[in-house]
């Protein structure tokens, strides 16, 4: 089924995956992963800051998936329960340390 999703979204073969329980467990799953693969493309180390954007209006499941694994959220405004790409370069750029900032993590708002 990991394989037949893959195929259908134009994912690379290698592409992997596992079946959890429900959407807080997936937000935790993947913030988890997207924090390590952030660390290890940028070269750090497994206690160094990186921080995720996310829509001031998303799933409290996210705000506290991020708390969980130690990592520290930039609100970005929604705009019609979304993040565009202008209003998140503007929250990135009011944001007093945006190069910490390694993802978005864009699942839409609670609301939509």
């Amino acid at each position: 089924m990991l394989r037949l999703l893959a195929e259908l979204a134009g994912m690379p073969a290698e592409t992997g995956g596992c079946f959890v329980p429900g959407g807080s467990a997936g937000n935790l799953s993947a913030l988890v992963t997207a924090r390590d693969t952030a660390r290890r493309r940028r070269g750090l180390g497994p206690y160094d800051c990186v921080r995720f954007a996310l829509s001031d209006q998303a799933h409290s499941s996210i705000g506290d998936a991020l708390r969980i694994i130690g990592v520290e959220p930039v609100a970005v405004p929604a705009m019609g329960h979304r993040i565009t790409g202008p209003v998140l370069r503007t929250a990135l750029l009011a944001d007093a340390g945006p190069s910490h900032v390694t993802g978005v993590a864009a699942a839409g708002t609670a609301n939509a």
